[in-house]
This record gives C-alpha cells, structure tokens and sequence, in this order.
C-alpha cells in the first residue's frame, strides 16, 4: 500500500496526531468543531486531489479449462498425495 503518516496537527501536551495515513498526497488541517471539542481528537480536514486516470486493480483469473489434468493427476500421483494426507491425520 505505502502509505505515509501524515502528522502535522498538534493535539493537547504538543503532542502531533499520529492516525492519519494514506497513499496519496493530502492537506490536513484542523478546522471549526461542529461539537465540542475533544482535547485528544481534534476536528479535521482533509483536503484529497484525486487522480482521474487510474486504473482499476486487477484481480487474478486463472482459467482452469485450459488446465492439463492428465499432467496434474500424474504428479499428485507420483507424490502419493493421499497417502501423505492419511498419514499426517492418522500419524501412521
């Protein structure tokens, strides 16, 4: 993901708020409270310039009708699969 910490804000004791991260550039800032104020959760704004051009994430496909059975059945057949899977439940 590489995302950043953005931690600009300075709460109570100067300490900064440490729970903001994203992968893309923001503004933070603090801003008017519509409530009353928490001295540890300040009221922010977070200002996003999104980028119109991205692409949407592609997610793996595997095609298993072009799959080559008779060539799998093979090997896990050779590895004596089953047997192995027997004796790791049983321990025989």
């Amino acid at each position: 993901m590489e995302c950043r910490q953005f931690n600009c804000i300075q709460i109570n004791n100067n300490n900064l708020l440490d729970l903001c991260f994203s992968n893309l550039e923001i503004i933070l800032e603090p801003t008017q409270p519509i409530v009353t104020m928490d001295l540890y959760h300040p009221d922010l704004s977070i200002s996003v310039e999104l980028q119109p051009n991205l692409k949407p994430a592609t997610l793996p496909f595997y095609n298993f009708k072009n799959a080559d059975y008779v060539n799998l059945n093979r090997i896990l057949l050779e590895h004596r699969l089953v047997e192995s899977i027997f004796i790791i439940r049983t321990g025989q």
